[in-house]
């Protein structure tokens, strides 16, 4: 009994002595809640933003040096090394929220390519972290924390996470880009962000094949490919000016065949109906069809694959995927969507 005693003094013992360290600790290091960075005349460019250290540790634990910072460097390594020595104490990139990527860094490959091979052997930042596409300077972006009351990573989190018709797969994140990166076979929506006089907030999604751009599309055109991909857990439509519908419990299933001449994927969508204003039409099935196919027609038109079906056609067709097989400008050129919908009304 004495031992066990003993062995229990020893393990509070080492537990006060950590605690005690904790806040210590703290104090000696930075925390990055968001990274912006951009490609600028032949170099990069990153600026940082950090969370408040009185916001992780007691309210005198601040670092005068722990402020939004700008640094350059021609590789990932020297942004990282500058950011190492710009700020004095240990970085930690553990806690960050936001990973935000210029639009003209992904519209150059060779340059895109080297940062994320520096990120993914460096492993500083987590691969869970958000990704976020932006068309301002990254200085100006992470530097609105003042205007939104809040650092810009919480921010952006919030912003997304916050949306409870969007399902867990619908974000993406480094890891998702990483992947990509080696993949190269499927469609990512990244969300576009922009500075206002007012807010901070999402103004599109940026569409990339693998990591190669393909351009952008509306927030609505956004939100349906979330459906079409069984990302969505609600689904509100407009009828008319006095009729709104809202799906919810929403399933897609999949079908897809095809040879050289075209390749035919089916999705078919059940879900639940509720009328939030006006009274549901008995045609609904034929409505939310007819507009579904109308709307991936469009974006297919635009060379943007909304369902991921690319990515999905080998474990349909096995024969179609070989012969597109390293080929999918000539796969989306030959590729019709239609939907057939399963709609049960429970309002």
């Amino acid at each position: 009994m004495n031992r066990k005693l003993g062995v229990g003094f020893l393990i509070g013992l080492c537990s006060l002595v950590l605690c005690s360290c904790s806040s210590t600790e703290l104090e000696d290091k930075n925390f990055p809640m968001a990274a912006a960075i951009a490609w600028k005349d032949g170099s990069y460019e990153m600026a940082l933003g950090f969370q408040d250290l009185s916001d992780v540790a007691d309210e005198n634990a601040t670092k005068e040096n722990a402020s939004d910072v700008s640094l350059y460097g021609a590789n990932g390594y020297e942004l990282f090394e500058q950011a190492d020595v710009t700020n004095p104490g240990q970085m930690d990139y553990n806690h960050m929220k936001a990973l935000i990527l210029s639009r003209e860094l992904f519209g150059q490959e060779k340059e895109l390519t080297v940062l994320l091979s520096c990120m993914e052997e460096q492993n500083v930042i987590s691969r869970n972290t958000l990704l976020f596409v932006t068309d301002q300077n990254p200085g100006e972006l992470v530097g609105c924390s003042e205007q939104i009351k809040d650092n810009v990573g919480n921010y952006l989190q919030e912003l997304i996470t916050s949306n409870q018709d969007f399902d867990a797969d619908a974000v993406v994140t480094l890891g998702d880009l990483l992947n990509a990166s080696h993949n190269q076979n499927e469609t990512w929506m990244i969300p576009r962000v922009e500075v206002t006089q007012e807010k901070l907030e999402l103004a599109d999604y940026y569409v990339l094949q693998g990591i190669v751009p393909v351009g952008s599309i509306s927030l609505e055109q956004g939100e349906f490919r979330m459906l079409c991909c069984g990302q969505l857990k609600h689904y509100g439509i407009a009828v008319d000016a006095d009729t709104v519908v809202r799906l919810s419990d929403i399933s897609c299933r999949y079908e897809i065949s095809g040879d050289e001449n075209q390749v035919t994927e089916t999705v078919y969508v059940s879900a639940n109906a509720d009328s939030y204003a006006g009274q549901m039409p008995s045609d609904i099935e034929e409505y939310l069809t007819d507009v579904w196919n109308r709307q991936a027609a469009e974006l297919l038109t635009a060379g943007i694959d909304p369902t991921n079906s690319y990515y999905k056609l080998g474990g349909y067709d096995r024969q179609a995927y070989e012969h597109y097989a390293h080929d999918w400008n000539q796969y989306q050129q030959k590729l019709r969507i239609r939907f057939v919908c399963t709609i049960s009304d429970v309002s």
